[in-house]
């Protein structure tokens, strides 16, 4: 770009902007009025465009920028279409099922790069084509044009090539593998293991030190926040050793790169970008002018005159060289909007570690204008402004602009006297009491009122559910073990367990609390339960779906595909969300019960309803698009994970499956 897109704020320049400043004010005082009158979300993605549009109009005015091919591309046609794509996904229900199918293709794209790295770049098993490159003038190998060999690590007295899949840097394929990787860790609401592990294989391949560096420490977070609830001693000094050799490890990366002519290249990027930008900070010097950026490098790199010497710089920084701080805020509104918010909310802090991880990764690679940035970019547009807000179809939430009361009764279903929490909110019921000849005085009996207390050896904890829906008029209704509590963090007593004012605070912002899922690694939801229980019922529930709830088939389907749940029956929810549950659960339960012979069953499988409404918990959320905010559980007794690992074996060696007819497959 020539350097006539530098400009200088003359008279003219500032008359400039005091006229559109004063407009723009006058601009946002009118949206924000309509926005009072006509709070719908068609109206905030009007508003959201609209404001975008004239911001970047404001750009190019004050920029004396009219037009570029990539430019009008980026901003004024791919972005404004990315926004309204994920709106579509939001108003549909599959906001999730989207940031799902990018994750897919990233995987996809890893799993083809892992077999062409193994296969042609390091086994040479065929020659590739070789073709010239302008960057310092090297020939670069392809294989088919869907994999470059450009760089090599020197490795354990050896070199090896890196894995740079489409790319033609290795940072650049680190940077979309993290994209990918805090998508599926930090946004998605279903964390596949198997899509995490090929994701960080592929990032080990690139021998990206950013990559690796920000990968190991989303995933080790990850594995913290949701797996690691009580360490003991011995744990404690295994992760001190483990803690150690990883820092041993990084330090010894990042030494290896302090003296290499990448990271003096590196570092000489970032500071020319950051002179670049202090020389116009506000509205900075034009889009995607690099001369000012290449001006400003060392002496050493601009020798030669190529434009491969002389290089890039971070992301942040070409958008703050670009744009100044003008651009920089409509480029990040939305995760500084994010930001201030998962500083108070609680539900939203570990996103808020996905996101600082990318921001930092931004800093560091630089594909700012990328397809994959602008995408992602799009997303958290959408995510914040309307998806953190309430649907027009959703009732309010308690609590928005007032703190309201609410009536919470949370049911500890028992079938035995045992220790029970002091909180008020909670009420012992005790479950199968018609076929009891004594209930506790402390406890509601399930027997009493409208109740199918006759039907708890098939329908296990649903008998405290369904007595809740037809006789409780609770605001707040929920269900726990006697043995199983939602908890702020585990312990073993009842001094964590959700108390009033935590759940008064969660339901401000989300419709259920839940317990955290449960993960299964190596086979899907499906797979776990007809290796765990006679396959028949499952199937048949699943018909029964398709034939007489068809709008539940497609949330059925992802479920049952899935490698985790929540399980245990263990809910709170406001009660309009509780009967409206409880509607369909025992609607479909007593069309399956009518529809299978269970007579032949032990006394575990007739347990058949109970086992099948955990997975119709998460259909029925699925489908109605219900935010909900995971908790851990709290046991009161020991685990017996031992005893789990030998009924996993013999659940694998002696599948329940096998002796009933199954036609589905997942």
């Amino acid at each position: 770009m020539s350097t006539n897109t530098v400009y200088t704020l003359n008279k003219f320049a500032s008359a400039r902007v005091l006229a559109f400043g004063v407009g723009i004010i006058m601009f946002f005082v009118a949206v924000q009025v309509i926005a009072l009158h006509l709070n719908s979300n068609r109206t905030k993605l009007i508003t959201i465009l609209f404001v975008y549009y004239m911001y970047i109009m404001f750009y190019c005015f004050m920029t004396d920028f009219y037009g570029k091919t990539q430019f009008i591309s980026i901003f004024l046609v791919f972005f404004p279409a990315s926004v309204c794509y994920w709106y579509a996904r939001f108003l549909d229900g599959k906001l999730n099922v989207s940031v799902h199918r990018f994750v897919n293709i990233v995987q996809l794209l890893s799993i083809l790069s892992l077999a062409c790295w193994v296969l042609f770049s390091n086994l040479h098993l065929i020659k590739g084509n070789t073709m010239y490159s302008g960057w310092s003038g090297t020939n670069i190998t392809n294989y088919f044009w869907i994999h470059f060999d450009t760089q090599t690590q020197s490795i354990f007295s050896g070199v090896i090539t890196r894995n740079t899949g489409i790319f033609l840097e290795a940072p650049m394929y680190a940077y979309t593998l993290l994209c990918a990787l805090y998508a599926e860790l930090f946004i998605s609401d279903e964390h596949r293991m198997p899509v995490i592990i090929i994701l960080l294989i592929t990032l080990v391949t690139t021998f990206s030190t950013t990559g690796i560096i920000f990968g190991v420490l989303a995933v080790a977070y990850y594995i913290i926040r949701r797996h690691v609830t009580h360490i003991s001693p011995v744990g404690i000094v295994m992760v001190t050793i483990v803690a150690g050799v990883s820092l041993w490890v990084i330090k010894s990366a990042l030494s290896s790169k302090t003296g290499s002519t990448s990271a003096t290249l590196r570092n000489d990027d970032l500071h020319a970008g950051m002179i670049a930008w202090m020389k116009h900070p506000f509205f900075g010097n034009g889009f995607n002018n690099m001369h000012v950026i290449h001006s400003s490098m060392a002496a050493w790199r601009l020798k030669d005159g190529s434009v491969g010497a002389l290089g890039f710089t971070s992301g942040v920084l070409k958008i703050l060289s670009d744009g100044g701080i003008y651009l920089f805020v409509a480029y990040f509104l939305p995760l500084f909007s994010f930001f201030s918010t998962a500083l108070t909310q609680s539900k939203t802090k570990e996103k808020l570690v996905g996101l600082i991880l990318l921001l930092a990764t931004m800093v560091i690679t630089f594909v700012p204008y990328s397809p994959l940035t602008m995408y992602l970019i799009s997303f958290f547009y959408v995510y914040y402004f309307l998806d953190n807000k309430q649907s027009e179809q959703k009732p309010a939430h308690f609590g928005e602009g007032v703190r309201i009361v609410m009536n919470i009764r949370i049911f500890v279903a028992a079938h035995k006297t045992y220790k029970m929490p002091t909180d008020t909110i909670y009420q012992p019921i005790f479950v199968g009491t018609l076929l009891h000849n004594q209930v506790p005085e402390e406890y509601i009996s399930d027997g009493t009122g409208q109740n199918i207390s006759k039907l708890n050896p098939n329908f296990n904890e649903l008998t405290a559910i369904y007595w809740a829906w037809k006789n409780d008029q609770s605001d707040v209704k929920g269900l726990v073990h006697y043995r199983r509590y939602l908890s702020k963090h585990p312990s073993k007593d009842f001094s964590t367990i959700l108390s009033r004012a935590d759940i008064e605070e969660i339901l401000q912002h989300d419709d259920i609390i839940l317990p955290s899922k449960r993960h299964y690694v190596i086979e899907s939801n499906a797979q776990h339960y007809k290796n765990a229980h006679y396959a028949e019922p499952l199937d048949v529930l699943v018909e029964i779906i398709r034939k007489q709830y068809p709008e539940y088939i497609a949330a059925c389907d992802q479920v049952l595909k899935r490698r985790s749940a929540h399980m245990f029956n263990m809910f709170i929810m406001r009660s309009s969300y509780f009967d409206e549950y409880c509607e369909w659960l025992f609607d479909v339960l007593f069309k399956l019960k009518d529809s299978i012979d269970i007579t032949d069953y032990d006394a575990r499988e007739a347990r058949v309803f109970g086992y099948l409404s955990e997975l119709m918990l998460d259909m029925w959320i699925e489908k109605n698009g219900y935010s909900y905010r995971e908790v851990p559980v709290q046991y009161l007794e020991a685990k017996k994970t031992f005893q789990k690992g030998l009924n996993l074996i013999a659940r694998k060696l002696f599948s329940k499956s096998r002796e009933k007819n199954s036609f589905l497959s997942f």
